[in-house]
């Protein structure tokens, strides 16, 4: 048990809640009872951002334990994981970027504010900021503050993807029966 990672039980706890954020996503679709061809784009987009922020945070919060499993170092598995999750942060939210702004243009009444999206933005980079220097030992030396900063991130945005989506549905309802 001493080789164990010292962050076990809060990454399989994140990796848990991330699945159930997943799982979300699929009820949801099965109780809109449409079909996906019928969805806006920005709820495809939302949808889509949803379930992947929740699979990569799922993933990335076990690679640190399958990484020490293979008898790596706390230091070097902080790091290699830490700079894995920073690529894979970046390709995330730059592809996600695109599409709420292709999303935005199409319906700006159907995305999130710019204020908002702005500030996930200055978050994300500052995480990512964090990851990599991290990752390098430039600063928080040793520290798995900025991996668990990221993980908890990739958590935030998916769940506010889904509040999102729950707020358009009640916004609908309301617009349906007024």
């Amino acid at each position: 048990m001493d080789d164990m990672f010292p962050h076990t039980e809060a990454l399989v706890g994140i990796s848990q809640v991330s699945i159930v954020f997943a799982g979300f996503a699929g009820i949801s679709v099965v109780l809109s009872r449409r079909l996906p061809e019928q969805w806006t784009y920005g709820e495809a987009v939302r949808m889509a951002c949803m379930i992947e922020s929740s699979i990569t945070a799922a993933f990335f919060a076990l690679l640190p334990i399958v990484i020490i499993a293979f008898g790596v170092s706390i230091t070097a598995t902080v790091s290699a994981s830490g700079l894995l999750f920073a690529i894979a942060m970046f390709v995330h939210m730059v592809a996600n970027g695109v599409r709420i702004k292709r999303a935005y243009e199409q319906d700006p009444e159907d995305m999130l504010p710019i204020a908002f999206r702005a500030s996930m933005l200055i978050i994300g980079v500052a995480v990512l900021l964090a990851l990599v220097l991290s990752s390098f030992n430039i600063v928080f030396q040793g520290s798995f503050g900025p991996y668990l900063a990221g993980l908890l991130f990739h958590l935030a945005f998916s769940s506010l993807m889904f509040m999102r989506s729950l707020t358009l549905v009640r916004e609908t309802a309301r617009t349906n029966s007024g």
